[in-house]
């Protein structure tokens, strides 16, 4: 089994605006994030151009240093099989990286996925008491390092609950 992220968003649209400063800002991460350590990202299946888009952001590390894509998308409409309804109308999606490179952007964009949309969209990992959440402080550095901020995370058992960046 590899290491996992998994999210949920409700059916329906994230706001217009956020979105747009979110994908911008996550566009940028992994700009940075290639010139910083040297692994690329890629688009889907690790080829091509990666996307940030008014809709929806999709990438994967390059060749051999990515696993499965990374996809959010700021509309849901319906449930693709990849999606499953939860009891509270959130729908679920997920990435494995198994401790990839590109598995430290992945969490920074998913940090910064949380700080836009709070409460609306959840974020967790897996755990299986080994700590993973633990795992999180390199990405958690990445990205203050990347806005000029101190980020703090607040985390219920594996539910990243609270993303601050000041």
């Amino acid at each position: 089994m590899g290491y996992t992220m998994y999210w949920r968003q409700p059916v329906g649209e994230l706001d217009k605006g956020a979105w747009k400063r979110f994908s911008w800002q996550a566009k940028v991460l992994c700009n940075d994030f290639g010139i910083e350590t040297g692994h690329k990202i890629m688009g889907s299946g690790g080829e091509g151009a990666p996307v940030f888009s008014d809709e929806q952001i999709i990438f994967n590390g390059e060749g051999a240093d990515g696993l499965e894509d990374f996809i959010l998308q700021r509309v849901i409409v319906d449930s693709p099989k990849r999606y499953r309804d939860y009891p509270d109308g959130r729908h679920f999606d997920f990435c494995k990286t198994c401790h990839l490179p590109y598995d430290l952007v992945v969490k920074a964009v998913l940090m910064l996925y949380k700080a836009y949309f709070g409460d609306v969209v959840k974020v967790t990992t897996d755990d299986g008491g080994k700590g993973y959440v633990r795992e999180w402080d390199g990405a958690k550095v990445f990205l203050g390092r990347r806005l000029g901020a101190e980020v703090s995370l607040t985390w219920s058992g594996r539910e990243l609950v609270g993303v601050d960046c000041r």
